[in-house]
């Protein structure tokens, strides 16, 4: 994940970050973002300040589990995990922080 100026376009900072990302949202109340991939994770970065952030967790999904949703006024983050072998799809629900 690169961290932008947005006026330079400029490269602030780099942060490694799972495959697959179709989903990525930054919570104002928690100071996070939230990134669900298709490699089976959801990524958590905190932000240290506007031009950076700081890699606090990998939680598992499940594969191809790269659509979330962040609804703040539940505190929750839902992460869609298709069917997968012998699995059946499901909804994740997170806790927000």
């Amino acid at each position: 994940m690169n961290v932008l100026d947005s006026n330079t376009g400029k490269v602030l900072q780099n942060l490694p970050i799972s495959t697959g990302v179709d989903d990525m949202v930054f919570d104002p109340a928690s100071q996070r973002i939230y990134a669900a991939a298709g490699e089976g994770f959801v990524n958590v970065f905190k932000e240290i300040d506007a031009d950076h952030y700081q890699a606090i967790g990998k939680i598992p999904t499940g594969p191809l589990g790269k659509t979330g949703l962040l609804v703040p006024e539940l505190k929750e983050y839902f992460v869609a995990v298709p069917p997968h072998g012998t699995t059946c799809a499901e909804v994740l629900v997170f806790a927000v922080q």
